[in-house]
């Protein structure tokens, strides 16, 4: 150890000079900045709003009914493609906004360009009358379903068994109804409006529609579906 006040101070500033060149120069990076949970909230909020505005539940319904539709094999494949096109980068604009809620406007900009390249991709159905009523008929007994689930397991079953239930569908099907019943009102309950339609909802009330109609629909024949779907348009 060096010896005297003045030669201890100087053998102290060289340590710590070459300290902190040590570090520096061992690649570390400094932890990245965490945002405050202020403005975590403040972003997905920014996000919540955005998701509700575009109505991706409605674009994932759209695509329930592609495909059931009647469509040719290979328009009904492009269309489904073209859906899940437009689905995954808005989701993955969201994120973005979600990471930088700034990015608000730059995301905005970005969805109506997507939109309109939707729309050329989907060109093939949209510009035909006949499949346009086809998908919008299907439309409307899908949410049909949706506001009948949301209102009450056992009107739903009763549109199940004007389809013509055998004793062995009612009891499969029976609590997977009234499960799904549960959860579509307890998400739709989180709406100031209590509808499935509400925009603060939709999105999560589509999801699990989505989620119980495929377990409805696989215990169900096609001519059942079928029937289903004629009465829920027609009602």
């Amino acid at each position: 150890m060096p010896g005297g006040p003045e030669k201890i101070a100087r053998w102290l500033c060289v340590t710590a000079v070459l300290i902190c060149a040590g570090a520096a120069g061992s690649g570390e990076k400094a932890p990245a900045r965490k945002p405050p949970p202020q403005e975590k909230t403040a972003a997905a909020d920014v996000a919540r709003k955005l998701r509700a505005q575009w109505k991706l539940g409605d674009l994932n319904l759209t695509r329930e009914a592609i495909e059931e539709a009647s469509f040719a094999p290979d328009i009904k494949k492009a269309a489904i493609a073209a859906v899940d096109w437009f689905v995954a980068r808005q989701e993955a604009l969201l994120k973005d906004v979600e990471r930088e809620p700034a990015r608000e406007a730059e995301a905005r900009a970005s969805r109506a360009e997507l939109q309109a390249q939707y729309r050329q991709r989907m060109a093939m159905i949209y510009d035909d009358p006949e499949m346009m009523a086809e998908l919008s008929r299907r439309l409307k007994a899908l949410n049909r379903e949706l506001e009948t689930l949301a209102d009450s397991a056992d009107r739903m079953f009763d549109k199940l068994e004007a389809a013509g239930l055998t004793p062995e569908q009612r009891e499969k099907l029976k609590p997977v109804v009234r499960q799904a019943s549960e959860e579509i009102k307890r998400t739709v309950a989180k709406s100031a409006s209590g509808s499935p339609k509400d925009d603060q909802v939709r999105d999560e009330a589509v999801a699990k529609y989505r989620e119980a109609r495929k377990k409805v629909q696989q215990h169900l024949t096609p001519a059942q579906r079928a029937r289903l779907a004629r009465k829920m348009a027609e009602d």
